[in-house]
């Protein structure tokens, strides 16, 4: 059944916790670059499993890190379709759109995760500046300067939203406000 350190994993999955417990060993090779091996796993899983949200959603995530974007927005999509208001799947679907320069879905996605009734912070932030980044790219720089602000108040140490907003605003001629919020 493949290489010893695999053998755990061959095993017949019988149990939502048995699942989850073969998950976490996915996602936790990930950190040391074990792309190969975390796929493996959620194949492993999807043979047993196909309609496994986690492990599509994994799976679709790992596509995206090895540059198949169109499959991993395919993966994702299908995790959605099971759980359709997963921010972290939302905010992973989007990204993978705009590895594949289709901003305008983009952002879409991008607000269909900040609609979701579980809003971690963290995720939440991070849809909100490519949001206003991808809004920035389309040439759509007030808009972009909104959701910062809206976000980011002017006393953040935020580091990378006051910049990002400083240039916005200079793109805007708000010179002074600009100057603010670079320096």
């Amino acid at each position: 059944c493949g290489p010893r350190r695999f053998s755990v994993w061959c095993k017949p999955i019988a149990t939502t916790n048995a699942v989850a417990t073969v998950l976490k060993r996915a996602i936790a090779v990930l950190p040391q670059g074990k792309l190969g091996d975390a796929a493996r796993i959620c194949r492993l899983i999807l043979a047993k499993r196909p309609q496994d949200f986690g492990a599509l959603h994994l799976s679709g995530v790992i596509k995206c890190k090895q540059s198949d974007n169109q499959a991993g927005a395919r993966l994702i999509s299908a995790a959605l379709e099971i759980k359709p208001y997963s921010m972290e799947a939302l905010l992973n679907y989007a990204l993978c759109l705009r590895n594949l320069n289709r901003p305008t879905e983009a952002i879409s996605v991008f607000d269909r995760a900040l609609a979701a009734k579980t809003q971690q912070a963290e995720i939440r932030i991070q849809a909100l500046f490519e949001r206003a980044f991808l809004l920035a790219k389309l040439g759509r720089a007030q808009e972009a300067i909104a959701v910062f602000d809206h976000v980011f108040a002017p006393n953040t140490t935020h580091l990378d939203s006051r910049v990002e907003r400083g240039v916005r605003s200079g793109q805007l001629h708000y010179e002074n406000a600009a100057v603010r919020d670079i320096g």
